[in-house]
């Protein structure tokens, strides 16, 4: 197995530990027009169990999906029907399972970009993209039904301008603790 890459940037984070994550629902709460829903964190981000899955997609490409909660890792590795490597993705988690950076390598293990992760109440927010000399490219922005499922998601170009709005059906950005 590969080790894990050079650190990004800080990751964006309410804080790891408990308290930080207490205060940051405080002012979440605080400052929502809208009324709290319990069953908003339905679908949360974190990586607390040990995984291993494939989902194989109708044009045969396999996405094989491997959570190491107590190395602090998750990796996610689409191969085509040849099982020739398209891209792997290994996300770095913090102490809470939660995602804080990861790197994209191509099927030759070379870096193709870098991201960090906004985690808040347990749900990702926001996912940035840097290119392989740290050089800001996009940003995702997940939005949430009423159930806490993902429903959609934004991509912001480098200068700040929505280019796509997605609706997601079924699919999660990230791998969640399902067995």
């Amino acid at each position: 197995m590969t080790p894990l890459p050079p650190p990004i940037p800080a990751p964006l984070s309410a804080g790891s530990s408990p308290r930080a994550l207490s205060l940051a629902l405080a002012l979440a709460l605080a400052l929502s027009p809208l009324p709290f829903e319990p069953h908003a964190l339905a679908q949360s981000v974190y990586y607390t169990t040990a995984i291993s899955r494939i989902i194989e997609y109708p044009n045969g490409h396999l996405l094989k999906i491997l959570v190491n909660p107590e190395q602090q890792f998750v990796q996610e590795t689409l191969v085509d029907k040849s099982k020739k490597i398209l891209w792997r993705l290994v996300r770095e988690l913090d102490e809470d399972g939660q995602p804080l950076r990861g790197t994209k390598y191509d099927g030759n293990d070379r870096i193709l970009s870098k991201h960090r992760y906004l985690c808040l109440l347990g749900r990702l927010e926001e996912e940035e993209v840097f290119d392989v000399e740290d050089r800001f490219r996009a940003k995702f922005i997940y939005h949430y039904d009423k159930k806490g499922r993902i429903n959609r998601r934004d991509e912001v170009n480098a200068s700040g301008k929505i280019v796509s709005s997605k609706p997601i059906e079924n699919v999660d950005p990230v791998v969640l603790n399902q067995p």
